[in-house]
Formats: structure tokens, C-alpha cells, sequence
């Protein structure tokens, strides 16, 4: 039943019939909420889970309007987990999903006729099941379309070069619950790929994520400075920490002296463009804070790659 291509409430409602918890007057009854189980309805018997679905004649109008409605004489003096299953057993799953749908609606309709006072009559029924199994249509297509649609990713799945001539920072920490310190990683490149400097770190202190993405990019700035480099761009794959650090407004938060920091050496390594990337694009600066986490040793390099 999980497997079926049907809407998620429509499949717990089913689970819940096949277990007998679906609120019917019987169910009602035996819990003390009600003081009569007997059908509201049709008035010809216990409304139990299965009257509900399948004999009450109000039901028998929904049923009526369907192609499959002579399974309905198949089943007749079953309870509705003996009725599912030999739905489940004997029907094609388009079949077995169309039932469950018009289940539902039946549910749904009996709902609004005792609790709403609102009375379907024969003709309005077509409509009503025409609705039903067009909501059915409209989820399976809305699904297929889901499910074949190309996978979209906010910012570039591979890290990207600079333009010709130009360098390109990335950078990232690495948090381990609960200890001491963090690693940073940072990563010069220019527009061939070739590492032009970088940087795998440990920066002792219990910090926030946003702080340690935040003291990452000031180190790979720090980096630059002190190698005379001038930026084009810094990636990292914090967003919150992009917005902080490319925006006007002055941090009054605990991060203040960083923020203030990284636009102040922003200026010094000619950095024009601070953007966010996906993990993906930024293994390297994150692989580098990883083995600053691992280690708890400052590495640096070159000219050459890590």
C-alpha cells in the first residue's frame, strides 16, 4: 500500500482503515464517546469501518458512478482489512489506487454530509467523483513532472576559474562537536586551477559555525596579504556569512571585530566579489580543514598543491 502513487493522506487514511482506528459511530461507540453506533445515514446498521466504506447505500451512490463497482458484491460481509487485501491481491495498482482515492472520497463525503449537513444528491455525485479521480490524475502528473525535472542547484556544482590573469580565494572550517578547536582551509587559485597558495590551519577556541567561516576568510586573507596577492573573488559555502561580510551595515554582534576585519584586508588584496558556492565547489578548501582538524598542524603551500 506505501508503494501506491496516491496523495500521503490518502495513504495513511487507508493504513488507518486496514487497522480499523478510522473514527466510524461503531469505533466511537466501544471508546464511550458516542452512545449509539448505528449508521446516521441509511439508518440499516452499525456503522462500522467497513458500512462506511462499502454497504452504507449513501456509499453505494459514490460507488455506483465508478467502472469498478462491481467489486463491491465481491466483498460483502467483510471487514475492511479483508477487503483491502483482496483489493491489494486481486487489482492492477492503477486499479488499486483509483479505489483508495474514491475510499477517501466516500470518507470525505460522508464527513461533510454528517458534520457539514450537507447532502449530496445523485447528480452532484458525478461531479463529486469526477473530482476525486481528477485529484488523482493531478498528483501523479504533478509527481512524474517532480520526478523528471533536471535537478537545479542554487550557485555552481564544480568550482569555477577566474577570468584570465585574475586569483580566486576559497575557503571553510571544520567543527568538531564539542572540541577544543576548529580547523580552517583556505585555497588561492588562479585561472589555469594551478594552487597559487594554501593554507590548512587549527584555530584553538570553541566557535560558532559563522565564526569559524567568518576567522577561515580572514586567514585566507591574511594569506594573500602576506604573499602580496590581489583577489578578483572569495568563495565559501556559508550564505549567512557572504551577506554579512558583503553588506554595508555595520555588525554589532559578536562578530563585529571580524566582520570588520575581513572588508578592512577586502580592500588591501582588491577583492571586488564575495559569492557563495555549493559544498561540491569548495571540497578543497574544505578538505584542507578537515586535515587542520585531523592534524592539529599548520601547513602551507606554494606554488605547489597540497
Amino acid at each position: 500500500m506505501w508503494t501506491l502513487n496516491i496523495p500521503p493522506k490518502v495513504k495513511i487514511f487507508i493504513w488507518r482503515c486496514y487497522n480499523n482506528v478510522v473514527p466510524s459511530l461503531s469505533n466511537l461507540c466501544v471508546r464511550k464517546v458516542v452512545s449509539a453506533g448505528l449508521c446516521q445515514r441509511c439508518k440499516k446498521g452499525a456503522e462500522s469501518v467497513a458500512h462506511a466504506m462499502w454497504w452504507c447505500d449513501k456509499a453505494y451512490l459514490v460507488w455506483s458512478k465508478i467502472a469498478l463497482c462491481g467489486l463491491r458484491r465481491r466483498f460483502k460481509g467483510l471487514d475492511c482489512y479483508e477487503i483491502l487485501k483482496g483489493l491489494a491481491e486481486g487489482l492492477k495498482k492503477e486499479d488499486l489506487e483509483a479505489m483508495c482515492m474514491v475510499m477517501w472520497g466516500v470518507w470525505v463525503d460522508r464527513n461533510e454530509d454528517l458534520h457539514s449537513e450537507r447532502c449530496r444528491l445523485a447528480a452532484d455525485l458525478v461531479i463529486w467523483v469526477i473530482w476525486v479521480e481528477g485529484l488523482l490524475k493531478e498528483f501523479q502528473e504533478a509527481r512524474r513532472a517532480l520526478l523528471t525535472a533536471p535537478l537545479v542547484v542554487k550557485g555552481p556544482v564544480v568550482w569555477i576559474p577566474p577570468d584570465v590573469g585574475l586569483l580566486k580565494l576559497n575557503s571553510d572550517v571544520g567543527i568538531k562537536k564539542g572540541g577544543l578547536f576548529c580547523g580552517v582551509g583556505a585555497v588561492i587559485r588562479d585561472d589555469k586551477r594551478w594552487v597559487v597558495a594554501a593554507l590548512s590551519k587549527p584555530i584553538h577556541g570553541n566557535l560558532s559555525p559563522e565564526e569559524g567561516e567568518l576567522v577561515a576568510l580572514r586567514e585566507g586573507l591574511i594569506l594573500a596579504k602576506q604573499l602580496k596577492l590581489k583577489l578578483s573573488c572569495v568563495e565559501l559555502d556559508a550564505c549567512n556569512v557572504v551577506s554579512k561580510v558583503s553588506s554595508d551595515f555595520i555588525d554589532v554582534g559578536e562578530s563585529e571585530f571580524l566582520v570588520s576585519d575581513i572588508k578592512a584586508l577586502f580592500k588591501e588584496v582588491r577583492v571586488h566579489n564575495c559569492q557563495s558556492i555549493s559544498k561540491n565547489g569548495n571540497r578543497v578548501a574544505h578538505n584542507l580543514a578537515s586535515l587542520a582538524l585531523a592534524s592539529n598542524e599548520v601547513f602551507e603551500w606554494h606554488d605547489v598543491l597540497p
